[in-house]
């Protein structure tokens, strides 16, 4: 289920259309209850929404054998200009370093499925991949955002960059031993499989040295377009929308002061924008936990309090009793009323 309401550039989706193309998959099959029908022809100024981007690599993770490789070499697909200004900006980044704070701090303007941020452990620069989706959907979004990554790395560099290694949760089993020759190939280091984490390693160091095509006067003016291009897209949805939004990336146990940083703003500021719109921090938190809840407890195969963590709760206690204010009636008893419904 796809939370994140932001408009995109149909680009991602032509490129996903030409991918299957190139592998003989039927653009109808692929097209199946994404409504991009009737976006036909395809218009490269139109703009889709990310339901519509997701449901498409669902699809698509249906009609391949290993929906992360197929995803990771897609994701080899999309050159710096698939990105528009956000793309330029790094290029014109004075180091690896700050476009990697450049690209996070907008990266609602890319094509994302996954929360993505940057770590230093000691002489390991770390880009940690948090992805948002579960199902085949979710691991071939995993695939080509890491697969984008490496080539976004590799075109701002203008050549190929040192890396130490890929690390992934999946269990190497999920490979077969000629997949996974060629994701190594791809990737260019060794791929670690069973990790805690899914991550790309560089070597720390590597963060300061100077990128060839820098520019502080281009970096300054398409950063000024950036963020101009990024409140467009949030005015377009509204202001209790950015804060769902903000909420669903820093975590739905996040404080309200935290999701006023994120924002960049007081929480005076946030609670009286939301006063404009006719509702409160608490209105929309318990909606963004109740929708996530819902969807969890529809899918029946979820713990309850795994469900409980995720939606931002300590134990299962509070969730349990939070849920019976909202819908009169326990978590496991609307997971059934669910699942009969299904039947």
């Amino acid at each position: 289920m796809v939370n994140r309401s932001l408009s995109r550039s149909i680009s991602s989706v032509l490129l996903i259309l030409e991918f299957a193309r190139s592998r003989g998959i039927d653009t109808e099959a692929l097209l199946t209850g994404t409504h991009l029908q009737e976006l036909i022809p395809f218009n490269p100024m139109q703009m889709v929404n990310e339901a519509q981007e997701f449901r498409l690599l669902e699809n698509l993770a249906e009609h391949v054998d290993s929906p992360f490789l197929a995803g990771f070499e897609l994701g080899l697909n999309y050159q710096l200009t698939s990105y528009g200004i956000w793309g330029f900006a790094l290029l014109a980044s004075p180091s690896l370093g700050k476009a990697i704070e450049l690209g996070l701090r907008y990266v609602d303007l890319t094509y994302s499925f996954c929360d993505i941020s940057l770590h230093i452990e000691g002489q390991e620069a770390i880009m940690v991949y948090t992805p948002r989706h579960d199902g085949l959907g979710g691991v071939m979004a995993l695939g080509r955002d890491i697969g984008a990554l490496l080539l976004i790395q590799r075109e701002i560099f203008n050549g190929e960059v040192p890396r130490e290694r890929v690390e992934l949760t999946s269990s190497e089993p999920d490979l077969s031993a000629q997949q996974r020759h060629v994701l190594n190939g791809l990737a260019q280091c060794p791929v670690i499989f069973n990790a805690k984490r899914n991550a790309v390693v560089l070597s720390a160091e590597i963060l300061d040295k100077p990128l060839p095509r820098a520019n502080a006067v281009t970096l300054a003016v398409c950063e000024q377009q950036c963020r101009d291009l990024l409140a467009t897209r949030q005015e377009w949805q509204g202001f209790a929308e950015q804060v769902r939004n903000a909420l669903l990336h820093c975590g739905l146990g996040s404080s309200m002061e935290r999701v006023a940083s994120y924002l960049s703003m007081s929480t005076r500021t946030m609670h009286r924008q939301l006063a404009e719109e006719g509702t409160r921090w608490r209105a929309v938190r318990d909606d963004v936990r109740l929708g996530m809840a819902e969807a969890l407890l529809s899918a029946g195969y979820i713990q309850l309090d795994e469900i409980a963590e995720r939606v931002g709760y300590s134990d299962l206690s509070n969730f349990s009793h939070a849920f019976r204010r909202w819908k009169g009636l326990s978590p496991a008893q609307y997971r059934r009323q669910q699942l009969d419904k299904a039947l």
